[in-house]
């Protein structure tokens, strides 16, 4: 009878904790479901949030390739004009250069006549004083 009795106790005690379980499960499941749909709601609400930041994104993106693709155009164009300019400067230079070159082989000619115009000068000279050297010796 006591073991009867114990065995009531027990399958009792067993059916309260089965209970509990069953309770406790259906708490847990509640939560589960309260967090899978709050978690869903999160999530859509995210990727609301990057569809905006995607499409900002893209649009901020082709803003600045194409400012890229003005400024390249921009700068091709001024490093175009700047090489021409710098082609003028590079022929003006030449022909600047072949007037200077011209003119100094004119001087330096002017110059060499001019030495040996002296040069000729300086001989005469010499043979007159020689001569008048030899005179007053004479006398």
């Amino acid at each position: 009878q006591v073991a009867k009795a114990n065995a009531l106790s027990e399958k009792k005690q067993l059916q309260q904790q089965q209970e509990s379980l069953e309770h406790r499960l259906q708490e847990v499941s509640r939560e589960s479901e309260a967090a899978t749909q709050k978690l869903s709601e999160e999530l859509r609400s995210e990727q609301q949030a990057a569809i905006r930041d995607r499409s900002s994104l893209t649009a901020e993106l082709k803003a600045c390739e194409e400012e890229r693709q003005r400024r390249s155009q921009q700068a091709s164009e001024e490093l175009q004009q700047e090489r021409a300019n710098w082609e003028e400067q590079q022929a003006t230079l030449e022909v600047q250069r072949q007037e200077l070159e011209s003119t100094l082989r004119e001087k330096v000619s002017t110059l060499s006549e001019e030495r040996g115009s002296l040069e000729w000068r300086v001989e005469e000279l010499s043979q007159a004083r020689k001569q008048e050297l030899h005179q007053v010796e004479e006398l």
